[in-house]
């Protein structure tokens, strides 16, 4: 049998190269479309989970305001509790660069003396320039490249109606921390942040570490409860469940699209199988009046269809990647405006999504053929022969 089905598969393809190539195209579209938002959903939530470890990946807990600031007269409350053993904070502002306003600058205001490793590429010649010179920043490398900034360059920003000029002092790479770390992070001294860029005496976070053996689950709820209802502490997990039900709905219709792809990718499926086993009825009669059994029948079938949907497979995964990668900035953009989240600005695809899409495309073409490949396999060979009748239960 599998001497033949290489046989019959050539004669198939070369006898009806339309309806192959439409089963073809069926799993193609199928696998493409759910790859290619499955990306996008990952790197969607992975976007903000990399801010989140890259910033905050040493503390336990965070301070966060239920407005988009609150007064720094919380952080000395926050250094005096009995629990806590260091704290730091963070200023963090978008900002425009100058000249080009589709580009903006995540301007991240940090205490540059305080306990978290600041994971430098190219530390500062002085240690003290960040306080001293005006507009000092640390930059990735990646954004230096792009930009082709070196050390000593600078740059004009804008966040609202203010303006300031800012110094490349030093190279930060969040990269090194998590690879999905935005670039477009640029580190200043807290200070200097909220005197340029229009926050004085205002913080957006608090992170803090916590006194060995401290419980995070009872000690959050206690420095909440003092802190007062200006704002809230949450543990890393807590801002991630968050982050995934800000997008949820996001993530569902996206989903829902890919699903209702794969539906027409099942439906090509469905309809080039059925139509390509009507004209090969009595093929598969002489099979059976040869002394094949319906398994087997069924079996030769199936794996044909297999063999498609691994073809299939082959096409629609790179498809599936490209489609991502054109469309990532615009949802991006909107994961921007809408979700106040970071910006995606790597794809990471991990080998399990490329396995499941592929399941999915291979999966998916065996049930789309499996309804027509039972109603074939069940029938007596003398009806498989007959002339007439070219499909009698089309209904």
């Amino acid at each position: 049998m599998i001497h033949y089905l290489g046989k019959a598969l050539g004669a198939h393809f070369r006898s009806g190269r339309m309806l192959f190539l439409l089963g073809v195209l069926g799993v193609a579209l199928g696998v493409a479309s759910v790859l290619s938002i499955q990306i996008i959903n990952l790197n969607a939530l992975g976007a903000f989970e990399g801010s989140v470890r890259a910033v905050s990946g040493e503390a336990d807990l965070s301070v966060l305001g239920r407005t988009p600031s609150f007064d720094e007269t919380l952080y000395p409350q926050v250094l005096a509790d009995p629990d806590v053993a260091a704290a730091w904070p963070l200023y963090r502002v978008d900002v425009a660069l100058a000249g080009e306003e589709d580009l903006f600058l995540e301007v991240i205001g940090v205490d540059l003396f305080a306990p978290p490793r600041i994971p430098w590429r190219e530390r500062p010649e002085d240690e003290f320039a960040p306080l001293r010179k005006p507009g000092w920043v640390a930059v990735s490398p990646e954004l230096a490249e792009q930009r082709g900034w070196q050390i000593g360059d600078s740059f004009g920003i804008s966040s609202g109606s203010r303006q300031a000029t800012l110094t490349v002092g030093a190279l930060v790479d969040f990269r090194s921390l998590t690879p999905l770390a935005s670039a477009r992070m640029v580190v200043m001294d807290i200070a200097q942040a909220q005197h340029q860029l229009g926050g004085r005496g205002q913080l957006h976070q608090i992170d803090l570490r916590l006194r060995d053996g401290t419980d995070v689950e009872t000690a959050r709820p206690r420095l909440a409860a003092s802190l007062g209802p200006a704002v809230d502490v949450m543990a890393p997990e807590q801002r991630r469940r968050q982050a995934t039900g800000l997008l949820g709905a996001f993530r569902l219709n996206l989903t829902a699209l890919s699903l209702v792809s794969l539906f027409v990718g099942g439906f090509l499926i469905y309809s080039s199988t059925q139509a390509s086993l009507v004209r090969r009825r009595h093929e598969f009669g002489l099979l059976r009046s040869v002394g094949s059994t319906r398994g087997q029948v069924l079996g030769l079938i199936l794996a044909e269809v297999a063999l498609l949907g691994a073809l299939g497979v082959a096409i629609g995964l790179p498809l599936g990647y490209i489609v991502a990668v054109r469309n990532v900035d615009v949802v991006s953009a909107t994961l921007t405006n809408i979700y106040l989240l970071e910006e995606i600005e790597t794809l990471v695809l991990p080998l399990w999504l490329w396995l499941i899409a592929a399941g999915i495309g291979i999966g998916g073409a065996l049930a789309g053929a499996l309804l027509p490949a039972l109603d074939l396999s069940r029938r007596d060979p003398n009806a498989l022969l007959a002339a007439y009748s070219l499909h009698e239960r089309s209904g």
